[in-house]
């Protein structure tokens, strides 16, 4: 039993240095079936987020633009930052980030599906939930 969580830990694409793969093995072989069994857990966990670039209205890749789909909501991310989180129909925003720069508001207007003036509406009026999404 051992044996087969560990390979199928092994095969996980987020490794791909063989030396990596070596520490990691040497890591698992210190581990109880319980360990591994939790390990093995979090890593369907990890491969559940899918994480793409937005696309301009030609269809290419936006650098630096991403939505991020997990199974704790849909996040709207800019260069390094988070900016917004959808769950369950609710709507979170950064309170530093949420209107950073010229280009973070377009693309946060476009993953929200509307303009800045209703972002700030929905703001004042308690609709969108101003947090600490980079924390």
């Amino acid at each position: 039993m051992k044996a087969i969580i560990i390979r199928e830990l092994l095969t996980c694409k987020l490794i791909a240095e063989r030396k990596d793969k070596i520490r990691l093995l040497r890591f698992l072989l210190t581990c109880s079936i319980s360990q591994l069994e939790f390990i093995l857990t979090l890593n369907y966990k990890i491969m559940k987020t899918n994480v793409t670039n937005m696309q301009s209205s030609k269809g290419n890749n936006i650098p630096n633009q991403f939505v991020i789909t997990t199974d704790n909501g849909v996040y709207f991310q800019s260069y390094q930052s988070i900016i917004a989180r959808i769950f369950n129909g609710l709507v979170e925003l950064d309170s530093k980030y949420w209107n950073y720069s010229k280009t973070t508001g377009k693309y946060r207007n476009i993953f929200l599906n509307e303009n800045r003036k209703e972002t700030e509406a929905k703001i004042a009026s308690g609709v969108y939930k101003m947090v600490d999404l980079n924390s």
